[in-house]
């Protein structure tokens, strides 16, 4: 069990108190994804010219993935935007000399995307590929495998401002550590040395080239899993062949080297690969998928049109499915509208069976609570049916009643009309308890639940 840095919890309050607007966190993710786009732009004009910027741009607008990121409430939902402005400050201080300042700021950048989430660790790479750009080294001595190099002063001292950046961003984690008896690093150590050996994942390289790969990019671009192999197979031999006429810039092959590095630590990972895990890979695929697309319009600008009018073809129908509202969040509308009718200017008590189904129940909770008639105590106890909960045990039942005790429960807890909400209120605490119900949910059970669980668990 991990637990991460407050910096998503404390992006998401910020912007709360400075909208004061109650779907603040949602817009804020909107924000962010939309930001990831003009990032993207503002790499691939950097690497290419502002016509290739334009394609990289066009391809996150559409990729459904990022079309999901600016919908769900998630924190790996940011790591698309850190890890791509890491990657652009990245680029701007290997490209010109920049002062310490500017390490200081990436450092940062790459410390609170860490934070975020533990799949940014692998744009680490990035902070010794810095130092190499810099092209600052002194021969520290002769020896028998020849002269050994080491960076010049500046360049240590810049590296060394880049990790104190890193390091800051930390200090909230450190002091979480440091008063609760050193939970995170004790888990962590935990899982690498016996945690990870719980469960055994086949990979081989045949089923990582073949299946990993192309599943991954043409998912990331919106595409038939059965493109992915054609696709990779024509950026290999793109990037290969350009390799090979040595017309790399710099930029990019310092770009291929931290991409291949975590190509090769995804390789004999222990773990399993999820999508949803490996945003932070998510700018090198739009780039090398940007970069093949200008090549091809260099070489022919007709056949390069029809290609990227193909590809953006092909990719809108994903990304048209992804635009609706998530279905717990449509539920829970149609359900509010639902309880106004029904129950009108009542208080409202809101139970999840076992956390069955929680996203619909948490979703209601919430449009409850900003239409303020949610509560704690009193008022009408609802909960979506759930027959692994079942119904509250209630000594109003008459076992010798011609009618079906299921019949008399029914009674006793009803429907709402055209909805799987029934009425919970005839139950008592402790009947809600025993049967699996629960405790009602509040903004402050959820607050506690997500952000004070170490009160409970007392690690």
């Amino acid at each position: 069990q991990f637990t991460f840095g407050p910096w998503y919890y404390w992006q998401l309050i910020a912007f709360t108190r400075l909208t004061n607007h109650p779907f603040a966190p949602w817009i804020y993710l909107a924000i962010a994804s939309t930001a990831f786009v003009f990032v993207m732009y503002a790499i691939a004009k950097r690497l290419m010219n502002p016509t290739a910027g334009l394609l990289v741009a066009a391809l996150v607008a559409l990729s459904p993935p990022q079309i999901s990121t600016a919908k769900g409430l998630t924190n790996p939902n940011l790591i698309s935007l850190f890890a791509g402005l890491s990657i652009l400050l990245f680029l701007r201080i290997t490209a010109s000399k920049h002062s310490p300042p500017w390490w200081f700021l990436w450092g940062v950048v790459l410390g609170i995307g860490i934070n975020i989430h533990y799949q940014m660790m692998g744009l680490l790479i990035l902070l010794p590929l810095a130092i190499f750009a810099q092209n600052r080294f002194v021969n520290l001595c002769n020896c028998i495998f020849g002269q050994i190099y080491f960076p010049t002063k500046k360049s240590f001292q810049l590296f060394l401002w880049a990790c104190l950046g890193l390091a800051v961003t930390f200090i909230p984690m450190l002091l979480f550590d440091l008063n609760n008896h050193w939970f995170l690093l004790r888990h962590m150590t935990e899982y690498y040395l016996w945690g990870k050996n719980a469960y055994y994942i086949p990979y081989r390289w045949l089923f990582y080239l073949r299946d990993f790969w192309p599943q991954f990019w043409a998912h990331t671009l919106g595409l038939p899993k059965l493109a992915g192999i054609p696709l990779v197979a024509i950026l290999t031999l793109t990037f290969a062949a350009v390799l090979r006429k040595k017309q790399l810039p710099k930029p990019w092959i310092l770009l291929l080297v931290a991409f291949g590095v975590n190509f090769l630590a995804l390789r004999y990972y222990w773990g399993e690969r999820f999508f949803g895990y490996l945003q932070f890979l998510h700018p090198f695929i739009f780039l090398f998928t940007g970069f093949v697309l200008w090549k091809l319009l260099s070489f022919s600008r007709w056949f390069g049109i029809l290609t990227t009018a193909a590809l953006i073809i092909a990719m809108l129908p994903a990304g048209i499915r992804e635009l609706p509202a998530d279905y717990p969040n449509l539920m829970a509308r149609k359900d509010l509208v639902l309880i106004k009718s029904v129950l009108p200017n009542q208080s409202i008590r809101i139970y999840s069976c076992k956390r069955r189904g929680f996203s619909r129940t948490i979703a209601l909770a919430y449009l409850l609570h900003v239409n303020k008639v949610l509560t704690g105590q009193g008022g009408t106890a609802l909960g979506y049916w759930d027959a692994d909960c079942g119904y509250p045990p209630t000594a109003s039942v008459n076992p010798y009643s011609p009618l079906p005790v299921i019949k008399q429960l029914e009674s006793f807890y009803p429907n709402l009309p055209s909805s799987a909400l029934i009425k919970l209120t005839h139950a008592t605490p402790s009947a809600l308890m025993e049967s699996g119900w629960g405790e009602p949910i509040t903004p402050k059970g959820m607050f506690d639940a997500t952000v004070r669980w170490w009160f409970r668990e007392q690690p």
